[in-house]
């Protein structure tokens, strides 16, 4: 298994993976911070403002070399092998294993970097991210969370697709963000949606609500919560009330 584009890991002089300690803290780090909630594209962000370092020693990250990585079995100790094969042998030129050949599944082949109980939940918010998307018409789990952290998470109550954000500037040249369904005029002139749009002020005086009650409630949450993968949670928006 070679190592070379592989964070995290060297090989020993027999092949086997051995744990790169200089490098153990950046993959521990990403799982840590996916599962705080965090999109890899931000992590990325993160990652290159930090000058954190890379497999080569640079500090630049692409999102799906980090999304491989949450994805990767061999951080967990274990090892799928084959999953690309060689197709010919003069030119060294391989592709992915789709069937054609036998693939081998190693179980605790080597340490583990991250535990299988927090690489399972990452495998399952993995999921449940694709499936939000999918349920709520959306391309995006997250956008710029930095500048705009309601993105994606504001769910209309009567379709069930997310709100977008709107500058909105009134008669008397006042300047206002306001959160509609993005589904209410979807066809230029044509109002789709009839659910109506929300005041950005009024989340934020929901969300400072919310946090608040969590807070005052943290130590039952945790004692309910502590054998549990972490859960998300999105707002929906039922005329002008946020539940």
């Amino acid at each position: 298994m070679s190592t070379k584009r592989f964070l995290g890991y060297d090989t020993d002089e027999t092949g086997k993976l051995v744990i790169n300690r200089t490098q153990e803290p950046i993959v521990v780090r990403l799982y840590q911070e996916f599962m705080d909630g965090k999109i890899t594209d931000y992590i990325k962000r993160i990652f290159e403002r930090e000058g954190v370092k890379n497999w080569d020693g640079g500090a630049k990250w692409q999102s799906i070399t980090l999304m491989s990585m949450l994805e990767n079995e061999k951080y967990k100790g274990d090892a799928l092998l084959q999953k690309s094969y060689t197709v010919d042998f003069l030119t060294k030129k391989r592709t992915q294993n789709k069937g054609e050949i036998q693939m081998f599944y190693v179980e605790d082949d080597h340490d583990a970097i991250i535990s299988k109980r927090i690489w399972e939940c990452v495998q399952l918010e993995i999921k449940r991210r694709k499936k939000y998307l999918e349920e709520h018409g959306t391309n995006s789990y997250s956008h710029r969370p930095e500048s705009n952290p309601f993105a994606s998470k504001i769910i209309c109550g009567d379709c069930n697709k997310v709100f977008a954000r709107k500058g909105w500037r009134s008669s008397t040249g006042v300047d206002r963000k306001v959160w509609q369904c993005s589904e209410r005029y979807k066809v230029k002139g044509v109002m789709g949606c009839a659910n109506r749009h929300v005041e950005e002020e009024t989340l934020i005086k929901a969300y400072l609500m919310a946090w608040n009650a969590l807070v005052e409630n943290r130590e039952d949450l945790w004692s309910s919560g502590r054998n549990s993968c972490r859960a998300r949670t999105s707002w929906k928006v039922i005329g002008r009330r946020s539940l």
